[in-house]
């Protein structure tokens, strides 16, 4: 998929995989910026579920505003893909900020107060989370971005 363009997004590079699919960087050609495309796995575009349940969590985190948690920008299916279009943020994801080493404790509690405030903001959404990757998790500069907000079942 690198140097692949979906709809009007140039694939640049893979940021990461999971069960429902592949998450790129990518770049906006029409608005000349960098973006996340995170998009279905192409053995899951005819399951009818997967398909609800992915075009559901992005109607869902698309409502949420906070400056800890990514904007969804828009969900479209084009060139074959379905896929959905998120702010990049640049950064050391979480895992990478930790790298197994301990933090200090105002890192940490810095870090911990983003991640709940984020969270507390979801849930008064009524789109509490199933869980948190930390691989996913953006700290540039310790402000934290939540990229990968899975939503709860009980909303999907």
């Amino acid at each position: 998929m690198i140097g692949k363009t979906v709809a009007q997004y140039k694939i640049l590079e893979i940021l990461g995989k999971g069960g429902m699919g592949q998450v790129y960087k990518a770049h906006d050609t029409q608005l000349d910026r960098t973006v996340v495309l995170k998009l279905l796995s192409s053995d899951l575009l005819t399951n009818d579920t997967a398909r609800k349940r992915f075009a559901r969590e992005a109607r869902l985190a698309s409502v949420l505003d906070h400056p800890n948690i990514c904007m969804i920008y828009e969900i479209q299916e084009k060139d074959s893909q379905f896929f959905i279009v998120m702010q990049y943020v640049e950064g050391q994801t979480l895992k990478q900020t930790i790298n197994n080493q301990p933090l200090a404790n105002n890192t940490l509690i810095s870090i911990a107060l983003q991640v709940a405030d984020a969270l507390s903001s979801a849930i008064c959404w009524n789109s509490s989370p199933r869980h948190q990757a930390p691989k996913y998790n953006d700290y540039s500069s310790w402000s934290g971005k939540s990229v990968r907000f899975w939503l709860s079942k009980k909303y999907l």
